[in-house]
């Protein structure tokens, strides 16, 4: 029978650290100390010291290492850059995702409305959603606060823009080097025990990381050796490209006359053509590539802002992809999200059929999903310091799709399709 105790007791083969990406076993991983004694206040690879960090020899029954002046520590770090990483990471695999795209794209918006909705929706699906690292997640916990929890409707929000340097990195020191690293989101995701296949998968947890980066880190010239903050990328188990087909003059073109969303008309146009061919450059370059080889990684090309173009799909809102089971269990329903996607390619061929082929020659046509999304879900307003949307008309769109999609592309036993839940749910019903 199975039970949580099985993932207790699992270890995963390896751990990629989400910071450096250094892999290691792990019975590597370092701890960090908790006694308050001089020698242990102070870590050479950490700005400002940091608390000690190090290989334990000596553990307590409840599974805790003891330090060297007898501490009990329970945190985790890297062997190898020194930062916190959760002790999750050694029992459950990680699911690294990477998010790309060019400055005011909204890839800000869009994570921060997707981990609002997961948080809603996941328990429908007998997923278990839940921060991993609530340290490490501050800031896009901020990013949710900002959005979705104001007192009042009428309260004007806007999320500040992600900086080059800052909260969102950490720094390191290897040497007299200094690096600079993205901070990682990461996530739990565990299966209920009303999910069809909770009885009958090995490990029922994962990890998600989730990056969100400068745009201009994506440009040419924003990768350097000591700042690798778009190597994740390499590394990922899905990627994606956030698309704003407002920076785009052939969809502007197309728009504007139909839509009084003051961003068809402003001055924020991007060669979003560029960044996506940089980005597959270092993808190819970091993976140890030949130039000639097609990415082996799923793409989900998300085609944010979506209330401003939903007219082109000649729909205002798309249904959810999901429907109750007989065991009225909420299951996802992905012809429905295949059929948006190949609707969504029909309009990337009328209006950028470059960057189309641009994509379907480096990337597998089978792996590639275009996925509407519109984070905030109403056209912004715009003041003396930018645009603004009021809290009350908040209303995302498909945001949590995208990276359900990629869960189905990478643990498919975490969502089955509905016909599959339905044939499992008749066979209980008639044994």
């Amino acid at each position: 029978m199975a039970s949580d105790t099985k993932n207790n007791r699992r270890v995963v083969p390896f751990i990629r650290c989400p910071h450096c990406w250094h892999e290691f076993s792990p019975d590597l991983m370092h701890y960090i100390s908790t006694s308050k004694v001089t020698g242990l206040d102070f870590d050479h690879r950490l700005p400002g010291g940091g608390r000690r960090r190090f290989l334990p020899s000596k553990f307590h029954v409840n599974g805790n290492a003891i330090d060297p002046e007898g501490g009990s520590c329970h945190e985790t770090a890297c062997p190898n850059c020194h930062l916190k990483i959760p002790r999750l990471m050694a029992q459950s695999e990680t699911q690294s995702f990477s998010i790309f795209g060019s400055p005011q794209s909204g890839k800000s918006y869009i994570l921060a409305a997707m981990t609002h909705k997961l948080r809603t929706c996941m328990s429908q699906l007998g997923i278990a959603f839940d921060d991993a690292d609530r340290e490490g997640n501050a800031i896009l916990q901020d990013y949710e606060d900002e959005l979705f929890r104001q007192a009042t409707k009428d309260t004007k929000v806007r999320l500040k823009k992600t900086d080059l340097f800052g909260d969102w990195y950490s720094k390191v020191y290897f040497g007299i080097q200094e690096k600079i690293l993205p901070k990682p989101f990461l996530f739990s995701i565990k299966l209920m025990d009303n999910h069809p296949n909770y009885e009958r998968v090995s490990s029922t947890s994962k990890v998600i990381c989730l990056y969100d980066n400068a745009g201009e880190n994506f440009q040419p010239g924003g990768e350097t050796e000591d700042n690798p903050v778009t190597r994740h990328m390499a590394h990922a188990k899905g990627l994606f490209f956030v698309l704003d087909p407002t920076q785009e003059p052939t969809f502007r073109g197309a728009c504007q006359q139909h839509s009084t969303d003051p961003q068809w008309s402003g001055k924020n146009l991007s060669r979003q053509d560029t960044l996506l061919g940089e980005a597959i450059s270092r993808i190819r370059v970091f993976g140890a590539m030949a130039p000639q080889d097609k990415i082996n990684t799923p793409l989900v090309v998300i085609l944010q802002k979506f209330d401003a173009w939903n007219f082109l799909l000649k729909t205002n809102r798309i249904p959810n992809p999901w429907e109750k089971d007989p065991a009225g269990v909420c299951r996802m329903r992905f012809d429905i999200v295949q059929d948006i996607s190949n609707r969504c390619r029909d309009l990337l061929a009328k209006y950028l059929n470059p960057m189309l082929m641009n994509i379907e020659s480096n990337f597998y046509s089978k792996q590639i999903f275009y996925i509407p999304v519109s984070a905030i879900g109403c056209a912004p307003s715009r003041d003396e310091s930018g645009y603004y949307h009021l809290a009350g008309d908040i209303n995302p769109m498909w945001a949590e799709v995208p990276i359900l999609t990629m869960l189905k592309l990478n643990a498919n036993e975490f969502l089955p399709n509905l016909q599959k839940a339905t044939s499992e749910a008749t066979r209980r019903t008639n044994s």
